[in-house]
């Protein structure tokens, strides 16, 4: 679950976010003003996407994202953030619906512990 976790929560947002033109945009380039809160959106989008891995922290996460929140002044910036970073949340959420994460792991090597069991040669390994 940890791999999930870091691999959509940091979907190199910080390519539009942070303007850095040597990176493409990871999955979205949605437009936003130059003036919206670049640390809101990020938090905004981490978070959402963070909420949706694991539930028994979903509560924790809202708590950490309105705590971090507060700490960024209220107004157009802020408010903007906060809506930009919901579209990409939700962008990176339906990017990875379907990737398998939740296939059953069916891999059952039959051995006993601490007898190797030997890698299978495929001709990619050749």
């Amino acid at each position: 679950m940890a791999q999930r976790m870091m691999g959509m929560s940091t979907p190199r947002c910080s390519t539009r976010l942070f303007d850095r033109p040597a990176y493409r945009p990871y999955l979205v380039q949605l437009p936003a003003d130059p003036t919206t809160s670049k640390e809101a959106a990020a938090a905004v989008a981490a978070a959402a996407v963070l909420a949706t891995i694991d539930e028994k922290t979903a509560g924790e996460m809202k708590v950490a994202l309105a705590t971090y929140l507060a700490s960024i002044p209220d107004g157009a910036a802020k408010s903007d953030g906060v809506k930009l970073g919901e579209a990409v949340a939700v962008k990176v959420l339906e990017a990875r619906r379907t990737n398998g994460c939740d296939a059953p792991d069916a891999y059952r090597p039959r051995t006993t512990p601490g007898v190797y069991v030997p890698t299978a040669i495929t001709i990619s390994s050749m």
